[in-house]
């Protein structure tokens, strides 16, 4: 990786392998549902352990810490939040549809996800992470 000084280090943390997964799958659901032969584009990629390292070995980087965990989080605005998170991170899969067909899909992915990610009053996003550290080779200063 040219950004980085020899023995210089990249550090990141996003969205990994199963992020979001029973809000995909809520999504692709209502999608067959309302709009049957049509795929669903997911403008969402989450790797694995694995694939991210060995991107990153590729690019020249030994991957020196991995982890997927898990981190359910409660989206706030009660009853609406996953309606407001879909407005805020879905226009990529939303965003295209005429006004009306969006309102039903999104009243469809929130019937089909209820059951999972409905708990207490109040929406818990099934969000998975992967953290990863990874150095470039040569010496430090």
């Amino acid at each position: 990786m040219k950004v980085l000084k020899p023995g210089g280090r990249f550090v990141a943390e996003f969205g990994g392998k199963g992020n979001v997964a029973g809000l995909l799958e809520a999504a692709e659901c209502a999608w067959k549902k309302l709009r049957p032969g049509t795929p669903m584009e997911s403008p969402w990629f989450y790797p694995g352990v694995a694939e991210y390292a060995g991107l990153l070995e590729r690019h020249g980087l030994e991957v020196t810490y991995a982890l997927l965990f898990a981190r359910p989080t409660p989206l706030e605005d009660g009853e609406r939040g996953l309606r407001t998170w879909l407005e805020m991170f879905g226009g990529s899969m939303t965003g295209k549809l005429p006004v009306a067909e969006r309102k039903r899909l999104v009243e469809e992915i929130e019937r089909q996800a209820r059951g999972k990610l409905f708990k207490d009053g109040q929406w818990v996003m099934d969000y998975r992470r992967l953290r990863i550290v990874a150095r470039t080779a040569g010496c430090c200063e």
